[in-house]
Parts: structure tokens; sequence; C-alpha cells
């Protein structure tokens, strides 16, 4: 089989389908991304109509990307992290991993005097 043969054969493969998925990075397809905002809309406008109700309720949710799902977990990680980098202190026993011992840090400024 030659390149172009290759070349078209997959350009003519489904847009949902496994590989240009994949190629995508996992992302949706034209006519998808097209779906997923009209549903979005549809819940946030059902949600206007519905202020007290958790959209769980009524079934309604909201759809992401492959890439802002792979972004708001990167972030909860790292709010994770820093959450636990600041109350670390206060668990007993442990100490902050970046801070001196306070000898040495005594040494360190009786060395620069």
């Amino acid at each position: 089989m030659s390149s172009y043969e290759l070349l078209e054969l997959l350009e003519h493969m489904p847009e949902r389908g496994a590989f240009k998925t994949a190629a995508r990075g996992g992302e949706f397809s034209g006519d998808e991304r097209i779906w997923v905002q009209i549903a979005n809309e549809l819940a946030v406008l059902r949600a206007g109509y519905m202020p007290k109700v958790k959209g769980e309720e009524y079934g309604s949710m909201i759809f992401y990307s492959a890439a802002k799902l792979r972004e708001m977990a990167d972030k909860q990680e790292y709010q994770a992290e820093v959450v636990g980098t600041f109350y670390g202190f206060a668990t007993p026993g442990v100490r902050k991993p970046d801070t001196l011992d306070d000898d040495a840090f005594y040494d360190e400024l009786e060395g620069e005097g």
C-alpha cells in the first residue's frame, strides 16, 4: 500500500472512530462539540429556572472535553498539595521538609558573622 492510499483511507475514516478520536487527543469531533454545547446551554438554562434544585435531581449535567477534565484534575491535585503543605506543619511529630534544624540554623548564622 502506498502512502497516498494510506492517507486516503485515513481521511475517510469515521470522525467518531477510535483512530480520529485518538488523533484529536480524546477531544470531541465537530458535530459532537455542537451537541455538547447545546446540552450544556440547556442545562444552564434549566438551572436558571430552578435555582434551589440541584442538577442531579432533574437529570441535568454539564459535559466537559478531555482537555478540560485533565486541567480540572491537575488543578485539584495542585490544590490538595498546597493544602497538605500548608497544614502539614500542624501534624504532631512532622517537620516541614524545607526547614533547617534549629542548631543548623544557628550554626549557619554564626558562620556568616
